[in-house]
């Protein structure tokens, strides 16, 4: 098998993988997104937007946008930065 066939069967299974475990999920009040940020948070600590939108490989509009959903659920905090005005920490 050469490395592109590999690499091609390696894909297919993750895909077919993810689409199993999307249909297995219970909780669809928050999305897979916003979970995944969430998990982030949770992990790390408090940490800026910013800081979670690169530890999620995230642009930051629309890691605001998941953050704001959140916080409109009530699973996230936001308090102001001790350093920087402008931002925000983000906890559980």
């Amino acid at each position: 098998m050469t490395d592109a066939e590999l690499a091609s069967a390696v894909r297919l299974s993750i895909t077919r993988a993810a689409r199993k475990l999307r249909a297995q999920r219970v909780n669809q009040s928050i999305t897979l997104s916003q979970l995944s940020a969430l998990a982030t948070v949770s992990k790390y600590g408090p940490l800026s937007a910013g800081e979670v939108a690169a530890a999620e490989q995230m642009q930051p509009p629309s890691m605001t946008k998941i953050l704001a959903a959140l916080e409109a659920a009530g699973l996230i905090d936001r308090a102001p930065h001790p350093e920087d005005r402008r931002q925000s920490v983000i906890s559980i």
